[in-house]
């Protein structure tokens, strides 16, 4: 048993139920405060002098002036991948949009291909540092997606890598099927071909092997139509898998309406969306995964409609959407900064939306999420005094340290000695 004591801000959550509406904005905080930590997970919490009264004898440490949060969750990344794409960025530093260097080659195609020709071996050192970086900034779970090898060798490849990272890094990953990430060459012009080759070859061996708890696709003029993504879905759902999907990221296309119908745990990016679409989602449930910081690379002048689907009751969390293309950053504490200040989300609704809200969006906030007695005790120390100055102080990274399943994952002054 461990008592951290004399916590500035303890940031608790008494139900650890995902947040909607209202609640959304609203955060329980400690002052002075104590942690109990036991066999890996939260016990009790209060005040300092009380918890220290109700537990002598037991190790402490004092983090006097520092704020406790629950571990951030991201929600939605693709960690896995070779090569780089940094001219693409320049391309569109000049003015050229993410359609036209698809259409132009680049894109999702060039990816595939120093994916397909990477070693496991390289990709999972590429990952293992990703999730090092991750890991640093205060993220002890991802959600990680295949989908840059659109056949059956790579996307499985790429999901053993995931396997194998889950097994030696502290971030515990959920692992997807993207696989409908696109469309290879060989399925040009013929993407219900390509969708019924993943159906029938490639999605039984992954159930069976257990490699993938989700399955995604990319509904989007540039990927798939509304109804070969039903289709898909539907499909995967018949199969055994849990729905997630990237939709309405670059135009109006029906995602939140397709995401209502198979019941998704989460529709993500859903930038250009209708009232409707927002209605239909409240009402099956469907967590909105927004994706801020791919907005800010891509330089829109839209982002996702947070307020809407906050007052809609919707819940809405908030993920990096790291990849190679359209949003190279680990850094979910930047993805923060800016869906408070282009989202207009408040602080409140932001720490809720990468923490409790983003659990449920993998239908984990049972385990893990907030810091509630009972839950395993992911947790991160910052070196501020109150939870504002992560939105204030932007740019900086205050985690001095992370802590998953009650075990010490990350020092930050041991890594200056």
């Amino acid at each position: 048993m461990k008592i951290f004591y004399e916590i500035s801000q303890l940031i608790i959550s008494e139900d650890g139920l995902p947040t909607r509406g209202e609640a959304q904005g609203k955060l329980q905080i400690i002052e002075d405060a104590s942690l109990v930590i036991e066999e890996g997970k939260f016990i009790d919490y209060g005040n300092s002098k009380e918890i220290l009264k109700a537990y002598p004898d037991m190790e402490k440490i004092s983090l006097k002036g520092k704020t406790v949060l629950p571990s951030f969750i991201d929600a939605h990344t693709h960690p896995v991948f070779g090569g780089s794409r940094e001219e693409e960025f320049a391309m569109r530093l000049q003015g050229v949009p993410y359609a036209e260097i698809a259409k132009q080659g680049g894109g999702i195609v060039k990816t595939v291909e120093a994916t397909r020709k990477a070693s496991k071996e390289e990709l999972l050192e590429s990952t293992l540092q990703t999730l090092d970086a991750m890991l640093s900034l205060g993220v002890t779970t991802i959600e990680a997606k295949s989908g840059y090898g659109l056949d059956k060798v790579t996307e499985i490849k790429m999901l053993e890598v995931i396997e194998e990272a889950n097994k030696i890094h502290p971030i515990e990953l959920i692992p997807t099927f993207l696989g409908a990430h696109s469309f290879p060459l060989d399925f040009k012009g013929k993407p219900k071909q390509y969708l019924k080759f993943l159906i029938k070859k490639v999605l039984p061996e992954i159930k069976e092997r257990n490699l993938a708890r989700y399955c995604d696709i990319w509904c989007e003029d540039l990927g798939f139509s509304a109804r070969n993504t039903e289709y898909f879905l539907n499909a995967s759902k018949e199969l055994g898998f849990r729905i997630r999907l990237h939709a309405n990221e670059l135009s109006s296309f029906g995602g939140g309406t397709i995401a209502a119908k198979v019941k998704a745990d989460s529709a993500d990016h859903m930038v250009f969306i209708s009232d409707n679409e927002i209605r239909e989602m409240e009402e099956n449930d469907v967590v909105a995964t927004l994706l801020p910081g791919t907005m800010f690379t891509l330089k829109s002048d839209v982002y996702a409609p947070a307020r809407s689907f906050i007052d809609f009751g919707v819940p809405v969390a908030v993920a990096t959407d790291f990849n190679p293309g359209s949003c190279m950053s680990e850094n979910i504490q930047m993805d923060m900064v800016i869906a408070a200040i282009e989202m207009d989300m408040t602080p409140e609704e932001v720490i809720n939306a990468v923490t409790v809200n983003a659990a449920y969006s993998l239908r984990i906030d049972n385990e893990t999420g907030s810091i509630t007695k009972g839950k395993n005790a992911d947790f991160i120390v910052l070196d501020i005094p109150n939870y504002y100055f992560i939105f204030y102080h932007w740019g900086m990274n205050f985690i001095e340290s992370v802590y998953k399943n009650g075990d010490l994952v990350y020092n930050k002054k041991n890594l200056r000695s």
